[in-house]
């Protein structure tokens, strides 16, 4: 039971979170760098600052990606553990990551008490443990991958909606990998 509301709970709301975290962080440095002056010009316009912003603004895309089809998947009571495990994965390393960047631009002013950046750093790191360290993510990813997972909580809530309406999702990374033998086809089936 825990494990089931650490799945289908904890996780997206961990997700979300981190994706609230790396936006703020996107803002922050963004908004930094772009009144800051360095060398007659704009922090932002040096290509060094400039591509940081960019991985920044590449990882939150791809973070915010991720989450959103994962809870699209829950919403529609569809199989998407291994949705919802990357979905805290991506989202909470790519916060970490993007807090760095925003370390990085912000230098010593990322320390101030007037800015944010170091409170953000601090919560994001606050939220990588919870319902699994990312360690466990990938173990978790990777028992998916090998047809190996013990029991997809988000399908056994699917099969207790009986009646409501499954709606498909309109893009699915679910893969089913074919099964090694009957025994284990029927031991997976009934977990």
């Amino acid at each position: 039971m825990a494990y089931s509301s650490s799945i289908l709970y904890g996780r997206p709301n961990l997700t979300a979170v981190a994706l609230g975290i790396h936006h703020a962080l996107v803002e922050e440095t963004v908004a930094f760098a772009a009144q800051q002056h360095r060398y007659g010009s704009p922090l932002c316009e040096l290509p060094t600052i400039k591509q940081k912003l960019g991985q920044m603004q590449s990882r939150l895309m791809t973070a915010r990606l991720a989450a959103y089809h994962a809870v699209h998947m829950l919403d529609r009571a569809l199989p998407c553990d291994a949705e919802l495990i990357n979905a805290k994965l991506i989202n909470v390393e790519h916060a970490l990551d993007s807090a760095r960047n925003a370390m990085e631009v912000h230098a010593a002013c990322g320390l101030f008490a007037d800015r944010p950046i170091e409170r953000l750093l601090r919560d994001a790191h606050h939220i990588f443990a919870p319902a699994g360290t990312s360690d466990v993510q990938l173990l978790r990813l990777a028992e998916f991958a090998l047809g190996t997972s013990k029991t997809q909580w988000s399908q056994r809530l699917a099969s207790s909606a009986g009646s409501q309406a499954h709606h498909e999702c309109p893009v699915s990374y679910q893969h089913s990998p074919p099964s090694r033998d009957a025994a284990t086809s029927d031991r997976l089936v009934s977990a």
